[in-house]
């Protein structure tokens, strides 16, 4: 997809509101009391560039004059009409929103088009949503979606469109039409892994289709697709067919570490990223709540830190008003964003690479859960514990797919394959090219394991025996011979984990060994996780090798699940310190707590080095919230930039610079919320 980037941003802006009006058909007096010019004239004083306003929502429900869906039964205007006017008339772009897999009426009027599992349940609701599952094989693309879009592009002056809920339900989908075009195709629809992988190549060509109706009419319209990428199973097939990726952050139990794995896998696509979260207290479309703005500003300095354009999502009450308390905080916010004044055109510093196994040509699904009291993303782990280790740590880091891995692999330092499974086989020889001509490579439990061996083996220094007798529920210990700074002496390191019994190659040198927990663990008193560490077994646990030009480790246990699992301060110590034996020069580092994130991203004006303090109070029984300003802190940062002679602050931060090794020292005090520097 060919796009100019200035005009990308001249309709996105730096700053949007992402305002949803799912409403149901029973809802009564539907935007009575919506005025359009009043409504840009507040989106206006709040900072607001852009915006994402309803065209049609999962309840199949559309907000104007429509010939094709289905317009809202107690709504007498045309608010998508009246938006784009007002909105327009106080310099704000609209991008259509529009529900795609979740439409209630649609599956309502035609059964025949719902979303079948492999079970044969029809998904035409989920329970207490009133949402019905679409098939996009079904008549549904021609007969109303696509005449739904290109009616409103032919009568409305729009900027783009933001289509929304590309995606499956789980086991889905073998209706009569995906049945239908699966023979054709010989596939076989009773086979899992054909129904997953027509499901993937159904939603690519949907979006490579409606993409190319949107540029046939109009190139400079916006389109993205949500979600392209999600950090649960990244995916990556559907970035060719839009224009801006959107990316979710911090809603209810997603965390504080979601935005950043998020962000440090998408910024590394060729288009302009806008990052979201909401200004509800829980979860989108907690009515009667807004953030505290120190929450707000920590979750927006999250994407700036990336320079990402900042996006905030509201809910519109059913009679078409915004409340305002809402839009002076989020005023509040946008103000502060915009005078930063970030290059959007930024790429980050490169050192470490997280790679993450699998081209990922799969669809995004649901799994058949509702609720989001405890919304259990990102999952526990190798790539969210790696992720977590090197936040936590300081370093500097990206997440790449194999698909990425091929074209970039060589700008890194650094490849941290963590406990991940197979890899295909160009990409297993591009990371013994990489470690023979000068890299650095720390794998983890079965991380290149496929078909009885690693392919990486040779690399590693390493030869596959079995399976280790022990999982998690009885740990099994390390032994360590190196990296055991910071560690108890004469204490066996317990993994949380089993391990994978190898055997030494050549020259591999045995830096840990593994220790078997005792026989009768289970019937001690108070355990935890197995007996105590009782027998050395044979198989090594820690294997250091040197690869042509290049080194690395392999560690047999789960170490990065296991962290983000326990969060044991030992896991942190003993992985900081292998990663740090593989860092020549470091690129990144931080005196502060893990509280304390730090990021570097490069752009014309210079080396812009963010920093990110945030200050979580207990939740109860929820994730921490951040209900108040952090206080001021003193933190010293240390960035190997050898030709810099300068450094500047953007923000108000009080700082000492010492350039020295080609390292650039700087001490900062009382740093605030979020702090950017220069360094030049």
């Amino acid at each position: 997809m060919k796009y100019d980037r200035k005009k990308v941003f001249d309709v996105i802006g730096k700053t949007n509101v992402h305002v949803d009006f799912h409403t149901p058909p029973y809802q009564r007096e539907v935007g009575k009391d919506f005025n359009g010019d009043r409504f840009g004239k507040m989106l206006k004083s709040a900072n607001i560039d852009s915006i994402s306003f309803f065209g049609k929502d999962y309840h199949g429900m559309s907000f104007y004059n429509t010939k094709y869906g289905t317009k809202h039964p107690n709504m007498e205007n045309d608010m998508l009409k009246e938006a784009i006017e007002g909105c327009h008339k106080h310099e704000v772009k609209v991008i259509v929103y529009y529900a795609l897999g979740l439409d209630a009426e649609i599956v309502k009027q035609h059964p025949e088009w719902t979303q079948v599992d492999m079970e044969g349940i029809k998904h035409g609701s989920c329970e207490n949503n009133n949402v019905g599952w679409v098939c996009f094989n079904s008549p549904y693309t021609e007969e109303i979606f696509i005449p739904q879009i290109t009616e409103v592009m032919e009568s409305y002056n729009i900027d783009g469109f933001f289509f929304d809920e590309l995606f499956y339900y789980e086991k889905a989908c073998v209706c009569p039409f995906c049945k239908s075009n699966m023979k054709k195709l010989g596939l076989d629809y009773t086979n899992a892994e054909d129904v997953t992988f027509y499901r993937a190549k159904s939603c690519d060509i949907f979006a490579e289709r409606i993409t190319k109706i949107v540029n046939d009419y109009n190139e400079d319209l916006v389109v993205l697709y949500n979600p392209t990428t999600n950090i649960v199973g990244i995916m990556d097939n559907l970035v060719p067919h839009e224009n801006v990726i959107n990316v979710g952050g911090h809603e209810t139990g997603w965390g504080y570490i979601n935005m950043p794995m998020e962000a440090r896998h998408v910024r590394n696509y060729d288009l302009p990223i806008l990052g979201m979260t909401g200004i509800f207290h829980r979860r989108w479309g907690d009515f009667g709540t807004v953030k505290h703005e120190a929450q707000l500003r920590y979750e927006l300095a999250e994407m700036l830190s990336h320079h990402f354009v900042v996006s905030i999502g509201d809910h519109m009450r059913p009679r078409g008003v915004l409340e305002q308390a809402k839009y002076d905080v989020i005023g509040e916010a946008f103000k502060y964003a915009k005078s930063l004044n970030l290059p959007v055109e930024a790429k980050p510093a490169k050192d470490i690479a997280i790679v993450t196994p699998g081209v990922y040509d799969s669809a995004m699904y649901i799994e058949g859960r509702s609720d989001s009291h405890t919304f259990e993303w990102p999952i526990a782990d190798g790539l969210s514990g790696s992720a977590k280790i090197l936040l936590d740590t300081h370093q500097q880091f990206d997440i790449i797919t194999e698909r990425q891995a091929l074209d970039v692999i060589n700008e890194f330092n650094l490849l941290i394959i963590p406990e991940a499974g197979a890899l295909q086989s160009q990409t297993a020889e591009a990371i013994k090219k990489f470690v023979a001509e000068g890299g650095s490579l720390l794998v983890t439990g079965n991380s290149s394991f496929d078909k009885g061996e690693f392919s990486l083996g040779e690399v590693l220094g390493i030869r596959y025996l079995s399976e280790g007798p022990y999982d998690k529920s009885s740990s099994v210990y390390l032994r360590l011979n190196d990296y055991n700074e910071g560690l108890a002496d004469g204490i066996d390191f317990k993994a949380y984990s089993g391990y994978i019994q190898v055997i030494v190659r050549d020259n591999a040198e045995v830096k840990a060994g593994i220790v078997g927990p005792s026989a009768g663990g289970r019937h001690y008193a108070s355990l935890y996780k197995g007996g105590p560490a009782e027998r050395l077994l044979e198989s090594p646990g820690i294997v250091y090798n040197r690869y042509g030009k290049g080194q690395a480790v392999y560690i047999a246990c789960d170490l990065f699940t296991a962290y983000y699992e326990y969060a044991y301060y030992g896991h942190k110590r003993l992985l900081n310190n292998i990663i740090t034996s593989l860092q020549e020069k470091r690129l990144l580092d931080c005196d502060g707590s893990a509280n304390v994130r730090v990021n570097a991203m490069i752009a014309n004006e210079g080396m812009f080095v963010h920093i990110v303090n945030y200050y979580p109070e207990d939740g109860g029984s929820t994730i921490p919230r951040i209900n108040c300003w952090p206080p001021a802190i003193d933190v010293t940062l240390k960035v190997f930039e050898p030709k810099a002679t300068e450094v500047t602050a953007v923000t108000n931060a009080k700082y000492k610079a010492l350039f020295k090794d080609g390292y650039v020292e700087v001490k900062l005090y009382g740093i605030s919320l979020y702090e950017v520097l220069i360094i030049k």
